[in-house]
């Protein structure tokens, strides 16, 4: 994502994918619903504890990664390839049928599948 337009559509979707109102988004994060609109919106140029405010009510969190390898993950996803891999992986899912063995797979185990260069820039916490 490179834009303002392009997180606030993220949000948006993710926002309606887990069916929260947005007055009741408000209230959990402590902004005010114009506040919300705006980002949900890509209208305003939201700061960024705004930003980390609304990741954190949808359950995500904000991660900063090389060029190549955004670039890299964006190329696999228009394949279609790991769109899903991908999204369960960011949601915290446990077992991914597509990467898993029978015991299932970590995070851990499917960003080494995905992408070796990945593993240089991830943190522990992802």
């Amino acid at each position: 994502m490179k834009t303002i337009s392009e997180i606030g559509e993220f949000f948006r979707s993710e926002r309606l994918q887990r069916d929260l109102k947005l007055e009741e988004m408000a209230k959990r994060t402590g902004l005010t619903q114009v506040t919300l609109r705006g980002l949900l919106n890509g209208q305003n140029d939201s700061r960024l504890s705004t930003v980390l405010a609304v990741a954190q009510e949808l359950g995500l969190e904000l991660a900063l990664v090389p060029a190549g390898v955004a670039k890299s993950v964006q190329q696999r996803e228009r394949s279609g390839a790991v769109e899903s891999l991908v999204s369960k992986a960011l949601r915290g899912q446990s077992k991914t049928p597509d990467l898993a063995s029978d015991r299932g797979g970590t995070r851990s185990d499917i960003l080494d599948k995905f992408s070796e260069p990945v593993s240089r820039y991830v943190g522990p916490k992802f």
